[in-house]
């Protein structure tokens, strides 16, 4: 009879389990804009191209940085004229509602989704089909790699910033945007394929935020949304944030330069919820009481050791994410102080909506263990697939595709 295995030396004291590999997605599409003296050199790369993506596929965009500003303010006017402000039966339903199926008709639904394809499919044109017969030819073969699969897609670049989640590419070469017949909604990049763009700065040496027993996150709230159309438009994401993390609320500028100055840099989570007021020259203020906060103000505040936990940052602020081409704008400043990733709308966002999707999102995120690439394009799929929603195709994504939140422990990446 085989005598029991017994232990004689333990020298396990003291030890503990690696926590589960943190997530990492492979890039299977890299989209690179680079400024030449008149124009945008098109370099793309990854598995999803032709030769497995071994090669690197090298476009010249003829278009001048003006007309490429320009066809996004005309993307963002589509989105605020035929969607937000749409006006039917005496109301609003897509800034007052985020249930669209009991709200309005099928076919005017159908309507705003062909107008939205038909911009976003306009813009995808201007940027990867002209003149250049190379482009055109790159431009083919990365429609086909969209039409292929599900991609993920890593847009680089400092001077060519646009909402990528808008673009459209029909998923079938056949399919006539000039008629009234349904659109295919995973024509949308953004309800297809996990995006992010990201910009020369500071390396980015790993995706996690780490944090030793509960993450700690900051608010900043603008009070006047707590009464915004009869509803707190934040409280949905504060008691998500209540549940998951250590929360610090604040509600003014003040508030908000002392967390700066101090605690703040050690936030895991940043969370905003106010006004953006764009000031015409690429750059915008976030608008709490007390005063307008400034690109510079949080330059000032941060300067020195910057954001030192590394946090993921969420913005439910209009047109928080529109970069534009402007390196000046607050929420490229906080990327180069050390934010993790961020994310925001990139135009007027309704605050029904708002309160919605950052509650979903954050609940993804903080209560799922999502990353938030994936988090981003999950909730929009949802919204889209649940509500007929496409609201949630404004939300941008900056540095973010493998961005979670992750306990200490030893540094396990898969």
């Amino acid at each position: 009879m085989t005598e029991p295995l017994r232990v004689v030396v333990d020298n396990s004291a003291g030890l503990t389990a690696p926590p589960p590999a943190c997530p990492r997605r492979a890039r299977t599409l890299f989209i690179d804009f680079v400024a030449t003296d008149s124009s945008y050199e098109l370099r793309i790369q990854g598995s999803a191209m032709p030769e497995d993506g071994s090669e690197r596929w090298l476009g010249r965009v003829q278009v001048p940085r003006a007309a490429v500003d320009d066809w996004v303010a005309y993307l963002h006017e589509q989105w605020d004229g035929s969607v937000i402000r749409r006006r039917r039966d005496g109301g609003y339903p897509y800034a007052e509602h985020v249930n669209l199926l009991a709200r309005t008709a099928t076919a005017d639904r159908e309507a705003v989704w062909r107008s939205l394809a038909r911009a976003g499919h306009d813009l995808f044109k201007l940027l990867f089909h002209g003149q250049d017969d190379e482009l055109k030819w790159i431009g083919d073969r990365l429609a086909d790699a969209l039409r292929a699969d599900h991609q993920v897609i890593c847009v680089h670049s400092d001077e060519v910033v646009v909402p990528w989640a808008m673009l459209y590419v029909p998923p079938d070469p056949a399919d006539d945007l000039s008629g009234d017949a349904p659109v295919d909604r995973s024509g949308f990049w953004g309800l297809r394929h996990v995006i992010e763009h990201c910009f020369n700065g500071p390396a980015r040496s790993a995706p996690h935020t780490r944090y030793a027993v509960r993450p700690l996150a900051g608010s900043f709230v603008d009070p006047e949304l707590a009464t915004r159309r009869g509803h707190n438009v934040a409280e949905p994401a504060l008691r998500m944030l209540r549940a998951h993390t250590d929360l610090r609320q604040n509600a003014s500028s003040r508030e908000l330069e002392d967390e700066l100055r101090g605690p703040a840099r050690r936030y895991h989570v940043m969370y905003f919820s106010c006004h953006c007021v764009p000031d015409g020259n690429g750059s915008a203020k976030l608008r709490l009481p007390g005063a307008a906060v400034s690109t510079t103000n949080f330059d000032i505040w941060l300067r020195g050791s910057g954001l030192t936990a590394n946090p993921l940052v969420f913005i439910t602020a209009c047109r928080s994410a529109g970069l534009e081409a402007s390196p000046h704008h607050f929420s490229r400043t906080l990327l180069n102080q050390g934010a993790n990733c961020l994310v925001g709308p990139y135009v007027n966002i309704p605050t029904a909506f708002a309160r919605s999707f950052a509650a979903r999102l954050l609940g993804q995120v903080l209560g799922h263990r999502a990353t938030v690439g994936e988090a981003v394009h999950a909730v929009a799929v949802h919204f889209a697939e649940r509500f007929d929603n496409p609201l949630g195709l404004t939300f941008s994504v900056y540095h973010g595709t493998d961005s979670h939140l992750c306990p200490e422990g030893p540094d396990v990446t898969g």
